[in-house]
């Protein structure tokens, strides 16, 4: 338990947020940027990086190891290098 805190303070929506299994990062959704995006953030909110856009990323981010897995609006589901936003693969379904 604790107290609840704000980690994002930007305009525009944030939702879809997945923690990392280790708890050290946030992968989220957010209309900050032109468009829907995909962001990592550390746990504590500092350090907040746009890792999938452009690529149709919108939906359902989810974090194992090294990877992130999002559903496109497409109905594709991608995995992604964490680190680097990279896309590894992508099936369309």
């Amino acid at each position: 338990g604790g107290d609840i805190v704000r980690l994002t303070q930007d305009q525009g929506f944030n939702k879809d947020p997945s923690w990392s299994p280790d708890g050290r990062y946030v992968a989220f959704v957010s209309s900050r940027a032109e468009g829907s995006g995909v962001y990592l953030m550390s746990a504590d909110g500092r350090y907040q990086i746009l890792v999938g856009k452009g690529g149709g990323y919108a939906f359902s981010p989810a974090l194992a190891n090294n990877s992130l897995f999002v559903a496109g609006v497409d109905g594709a589901l991608a995995r992604l290098d964490a680190a680097s936003g990279r896309e590894l693969w992508r099936l369309k379904t």
